[in-house]
């Protein structure tokens, strides 16, 4: 399915139905944008994209003023938040002023330019109407209603732009983050110039959405000053998780067990196992987990599995010893390692072993 009017067809609507759901769903919008912006590709409408669009209504309702959406790669996070949200809402209100931030002026061009032509779109105008007006630069245009979307990077001059909405897409680039001269930079940019670019203090939003990369990225720091609602959505759940969507059928759920992937049709428990395996420890835990960590935690974790591998091997516990040598070749967890697996990893020990003998 590569056409708005095919979706329409499929839920055998006529066309003033399917533009009242458009006009008053956020997830079926952010759907028929996609094919709107991307003709010829294929969009897998997975339950966490409705989840993240029932928090972004929530703040276009005024319900959320502080909202962090933690999602690893490429899973249409900007899509959703930067081009398909800003233009649905300034398709409801033409007045309202947003700016959005990325850690380069690139990017922050990039996704104005798809939210500018989505606008542009017949299938934007038969919904909202021509709201495009006036001012019409890529990186910022303004509307009909005086409203405005100005895309900066972080760090840039904001003097006398105000905001309704502040969107931070990506203001991390994932290399510099682990600098901390730039990671303190940019958290004295937000503190001392971006968060006074609210018109309103008490009533204006700011979301952050972002992959985790670092524990004292921007999220960390905005995390020990106040009360933010969190969306933590990591590749392969870590415990049960529970997630509310609300949408034209109503309330339901959105429910993952420990060790579901978040998109298994995109990238399956398997192909995040050989991501696993191809990445550091800290990449896959912050980006991929979203939950980072410091290199003294993992030195500490290793060492402490080193000590029991060594306590099991000496007791002659293999199933134990197994179990750990699989968790550490691996990145499993160790209670999610079954008994088959472990003595598997044993004997592949012992080859390597024997290897390392027979050459020294």
């Amino acid at each position: 399915m590569t056409d708005p009017n095919a979706i329409q067809r499929d839920l055998s609507l006529s066309a003033e139905e399917y533009a009242c759901i458009l006009r008053s769903d956020l997830t079926s919008f952010i759907e028929a944008s996609f094919y709107e912006l991307y003709p010829g590709k294929r969009l897998d409408l997975a339950p966490h994209i409705e989840v993240v669009a029932t928090k972004l209504e929530a703040v276009r309702r005024g319900e959320i003023k502080r909202l962090i959406i933690n999602l690893p790669p490429r899973h249409l996070k900007s899509h959703c938040v930067s081009v398909a949200f800003v233009a649905w809402l300034l398709g409801h209100d033409s007045a309202k002023h947003v700016i959005c931030a990325s850690y380069g002026q690139d990017l922050a061009d990039e996704l104005a330019s798809a939210c500018q032509r989505l606008m542009q779109s017949s299938l934007y105008r038969a919904l909202f109407g021509d709201v495009l007006g006036g001012r019409q630069s890529m990186h910022d245009f303004e509307t009909v209603g005086g409203g405005r979307r100005l895309a900066t990077s972080v760090g840039g001059v904001l003097t006398g732009r105000g905001a309704d909405i502040i969107i931070l897409d990506d203001p991390h680039k994932a290399d510099e983050a682990l600098s901390e001269a730039i990671r303190n930079a940019t958290h004295r940019w937000f503190e001392n110039t971006l968060l006074s670019r609210l018109n309103d203090k008490a009533q204006g939003a700011i979301i952050i959405v972002m992959q985790r990369l670092h524990l004292e990225d921007l999220v960390g720091y905005v995390l020990e000053s106040g009360p933010w609602d969190v969306l933590r959505l990591p590749a392969i759940a870590e415990g049960d998780e529970c997630h509310l969507i609300e949408g034209p059928l109503g309330r339901r759920f959105f429910r993952r067990r420990r060790g579901d992937a978040l998109h298994p049709e995109r990238e399956s428990a398997a192909s995040l196992a050989e991501i696993r395996r191809g990445v550091s420890v800290l990449c896959f835990a912050s980006q991929y987990q979203q939950n980072p960590t410091s290199l003294e935690q993992i030195q500490a974790r290793k060492a402490e599995l080193d000590r029991r591998s060594s306590e099991a091997y000496r007791a002659g516990d293999w199933l134990t010893f197994g179990r750990i040598f699989h968790c550490q070749t691996t990145g499993t967890p160790e209670d999610e390692i079954t008994d088959e697996q472990a003595i598997a990893a044993y004997e592949r020990y012992r080859v390597l072993a024997a290897q390392i003998d027979s050459e020294y």
